[in-house]
């Protein structure tokens, strides 16, 4: 698959989206006693089903990878998605 080379496009139009699904993964596990404690059965199955499915969009978002204005890759300390700009992005890249 790999990213596709976008024509003359000034990267300062470009917005970088860094996020880690295992952080949001682990903050709902963490949650989901206190979230759906008052909830009925069916509701408490709606709410997982929900969560399920945010989770794998997020993660086809992931490996989707990039459109003409945005970019989205894997950050491993970001607890919720995160936007950067090219600037933000290589001053990231240069603590690695």
């Amino acid at each position: 698959m790999g990213f596709k080379r976008l024509n003359k496009t000034d990267m300062e139009d470009i917005s970088f989206w860094g996020f880690n699904t295992k952080t949001f993964k682990d903050a709902l596990d963490k949650e989901n006693n206190r979230i759906t404690k008052d909830m009925t059965d069916t509701e408490r199955a709606a709410y997982s089903l929900g969560v399920k499915n945010i989770l794998s969009l997020l993660e086809q978002t992931f490996v989707a990878g990039t459109n003409n204005s945005s970019l989205f890759f894997y950050h491993p300390d970001v607890e919720r998605i995160t936007e950067f700009d090219v600037y933000d992005l290589k001053d990231w890249m240069d603590t690695l």
